[in-house]
């Protein structure tokens, strides 16, 4: 008897997802996909508000984008309108309980299948408390509200090729975890140690001492040490039993070379954004 093929398209039928990032380029283009390639139920997308513009308004900004256009074409002729999947939940990744209102938590613990976590700092040379509040323990608040969800199947978390770029010249890098030989004063200290030192240094302080370590690592930007240290969290926190979870490591990312608007870029997505 031949072993099945697991269809990554079918995996999203009837599913409810929760998106962080959907705004950012590579957030809005996974959120472009499962709306046009996969049968998805609904796509909650995480979203802070501004002073001058709700998070709903924020999203039906990014609607318009024209890599959106498309789906529009779609509902505009009738075939199908994919945007009422997209519902909106204001929330801070940087707040206790992500900053929801207790209604919209309540939501997304009775209804969600799927975690996607694209939200991130992706400056490189960003100070090291920055980009672990940022990306470490945003990554962590969300594993954690994430426990509560009745339905959750998976946990998909966004990382970076660079993460193991402290590994010698032409070294077969795998698709695993590698571990890191952290210290601090001299003794070893694991990812949630050295961030929570860290955290409570004075900053220069602790920029100095990440400078160090970094530099005894062979790191070369604080992004990649921070998705490293992140890397870490995801694969040594079980979420609920039974529940998968992946990172994903894109490369440098640039505009789409095909379907559904070829060349779209948005922001300072690889070379284009700095032209």
């Amino acid at each position: 008897m031949e072993a099945s093929m697991m269809s990554i398209t079918d995996e999203y039928d009837d599913k409810v997802v929760l998106l962080t990032g959907g705004l950012g380029f590579l957030g809005s283009t996974v959120l472009e996909q499962l709306l046009r390639k996969t049968e998805v139920e609904t796509v909650y997308l995480l979203v802070r508000g501004k002073r001058s513009l709700p998070a709903a308004q924020r999203v039906q900004n990014m609607l318009c984008y024209p890599l959106f256009s498309h789906l529009h074409r779609q509902a505009t002729e009738g075939d199908r309108n994919v945007f009422v999947k997209v519902k909106v939940v204001t929330g801070d990744l940087s707040q206790p309980g992500l900053g929801l209102s207790e209604a919209d938590a309540a939501v997304l613990r009775n209804s969600v299948d799927i975690v996607i976590h694209c939200a991130a700092n992706v400056v490189l040379d960003a100070d090291i408390q920055g980009t672990l509040r940022d990306n470490y323990l945003s990554t962590q608040r969300l594993m954690q509200f994430s426990s509560q969800f009745v339905n959750l199947r998976a946990f998909v978390h966004t990382s970076t090729f660079f993460v193991n770029n402290y590994l010698p010249r032409n070294s077969l890098v795998k698709e695993q975890i590698y571990p890191l030989q952290l210290q601090l004063g001299g003794k070893p200290v694991d990812h949630k140690q050295f961030v929570t030192a860290i955290m409570d240094m004075h900053p220069q302080i602790a920029s100095r001492v990440a400078a160090q370590l970094m530099q005894d690592l062979d790191f070369t930007s604080t992004y990649a040490f921070g998705k490293h240290l992140t890397e870490q969290l995801v694969n040594s926190t079980c979420i609920k039993p039974g529940v998968a979870k992946a990172v994903v490591r894109p490369a440098l990312i640039s505009g789409v070379a095909g379907e559904p608007y070829p060349g779209w870029i948005s922001g300072y997505a690889g070379s284009p954004g700095y032209c």
